[in-house]
């Protein structure tokens, strides 16, 4: 029972690490996810259960004069060209026009970016729609739910500070875009050096192996363990290992301590769920290079929802450098996963 408590929190901190710098919401079958510079992307989705896969993607920076860019996507284990036809409640829409897509050898998906003038035309005729149809000749491809579709760009525009003026998607009003804030600026990480790893192993001193938590499995075999070990600074140590595996993933757990292995106590990380920060991690791994945390969690096993994240040294704490985010398992790839929090190094 606590190790099931323990996943949910997981799962939870997992997708909501780093809100309080960025937001993400759900309307019905449309998702948006903005970072914390105000970039923000929507996807429509296909029904819970559809047959096909298949997205549209609408992504927008924060800037005041941005355009969004929109694309389609529909999963194809065959074709790699087609020329689609869209419709919305079974009416072509004006200004359209034959989109031309494409699928690209490690590719999945059938692809077909809009052009500016495409884009506007879409998206005009989504706000007001039940379905969109995708069609190759006479054969329906996809059908991508419109149902969330006006909530969610209206959110969108809010999140970006657009909403009552001509650059919004769906809350238009008369304000120019000159009325716009600019955008927050990109947090700055100065990573630390990495120092020397002389002396340091991979066996975990047994002060530290003690203070695992009551949900860790306390006879792990040596063939599930996978050790994370090493120095950040003189006097401080990272330590981490294997506290259980739940299905296709493992839990680490992740403490410091000193060079003699005292002074233990849990790394608990910036923004790690939410406002209560654990030291539980879902597929953690360390870069001594670049003194980088960094995990993934699948929220199913074929990887389609979830969250990534980074986590950089900068000589005192670690610090969330980077997100990116999919709460919706409805067939979207990793690669296209928002990024839900940004930095820059130096």
């Amino acid at each position: 029972m606590r190790r099931d408590l323990s996943m949910a929190m997981l799962v939870l901190g997992a997708v909501l690490a780093g809100r309080a710098q960025a937001g993400e919401a759900t309307f019905k079958d449309w998702d948006v996810v903005c970072d914390n510079v105000r970039t923000c992307t929507a996807f429509g989705l296909t029904e819970e259960g559809a047959e096909t896969d298949a997205f549209l993607k609408i992504e927008r920076t924060g800037a005041p004069n941005a355009a969004p860019r929109l694309s389609l996507a529909v999963q194809s284990d065959t074709a790699t060209a087609e020329t689609w036809a869209l419709k919305v409640d079974g009416r072509p829409i004006a200004g359209l026009g034959a989109l031309k897509a494409r699928r690209t050898a490690d590719d999945s998906f059938l692809r077909a970016p809009l052009s500016a003038v495409q884009g506007a035309a879409l998206t005009a005729a989504l706000l007001n729609g039940g379905a969109l149809t995708v069609k190759a000749g006479a054969e329906d491809e996809a059908t991508i739910s419109l149902a969330g579709s006006a909530a969610a760009l209206r959110w969108m525009d809010d999140q970006q500070k657009r909403a009552g003026s001509v650059t919004a998607l769906a809350a238009k009003g008369p304000k120019p875009a000159s009325s716009l804030p600019p955008v927050p600026e990109i947090p700055l990480i100065r990573p630390a050096p990495p120092p020397s790893q002389a002396g340091v192993g991979d066996v975990l001193p047994k002060s530290v192996r003690a203070r695992f938590g009551p949900d860790c499995e306390a006879n792990l075999p040596a063939d599930r363990r996978d050790p994370i070990s090493a120095r950040l600074a003189p006097g401080v140590i990272l330590w981490g290992d294997v506290c259980f595996t739940a299905a296709y993933q493992s839990v680490y757990e992740l403490f410091l301590a000193d060079e003699a292995g005292g002074h233990v106590r849990p790394l608990l990380l910036d923004a790690q769920l939410g406002e209560k920060p654990d030291n539980q991690l879902v597929e953690a791994a360390f870069d001594r290079d670049t003194l980088t945390i960094s995990n993934f969690y699948k929220g199913r096993g074929i990887g389609d929802c979830g969250a990534g994240n980074s986590w950089t040294w900068d000589g005192k704490v670690f610090r969330l450098s980077a997100q990116a985010t999919m709460s919706e398992c409805r067939g979207v790839p990793q690669d296209d996963w928002p990024e839900s929090f940004v930095s820059r190094q130096k």
